[in-house]
């Protein structure tokens, strides 16, 4: 859309507006989307077949002395020294575009096998948070400590306030 707006020397909201404001328009901005996709799946689907390309290969072209020949603008012409034909093509957009034709036969496969127990006692998980309580399973306090105090015993924090003088 940006690039279609600067093209057309206005803003993106200018368009936005034109498409509400004016159905025609509206209509000829949707057929115009429309053949920007084709002609992009178009590109896509020729760059995941197989097909010739021509790589050339350009040096300088350059006088006896060595010093770059240059044309009527200034900039140093080139020469071909290398064009070699060869056949490529994209396996990865061609494996996303079967995967988008045919999701049945080229879609993702996952087995996953378990065999086994999953799951945890209650009776476990509770003596566990007992034991982070500090408390016995039975829910009395262990060595007299208070549950509602975040400290235990054994912080070396409690003491320091003593010391300090």
């Amino acid at each position: 859309m940006t690039a279609a707006a600067e093209h057309a020397g206005v803003g993106r909201r200018t368009v936005y507006g034109w498409r509400k404001q004016d159905e025609k328009f509206e209509a000829e901005f949707v057929e115009a989307e429309a053949e920007a996709w084709d002609r992009l799946e178009h590109a896509v689907r020729q760059d995941a077949m197989p097909h010739d390309v021509v790589k050339v290969k350009e040096e300088i072209l350059r006088d006896r002395c060595g010093y770059a020949l240059l044309d009527n603008d200034g900039n140093p012409r080139m020469v071909v020294v290398e064009r070699v034909r060869t056949r490529e093509m994209n396996p990865t957009l061609a494996m996303f575009l079967m995967k988008a034709h045919d999701p049945q036969r080229y879609r993702e496969r996952f087995d996953i096998n378990h065999s086994g127990e999953v799951g945890v006692r209650l009776t476990d998980l509770d003596a566990a948070i007992a034991r982070m309580n500090g408390e016995t399973p039975d829910g009395a306090s262990s060595s007299g400590a208070n549950p509602s105090n975040n400290e235990t015993p054994d912080d070396p924090g409690t003491d320091r306030a003593e010391g300090a003088g």
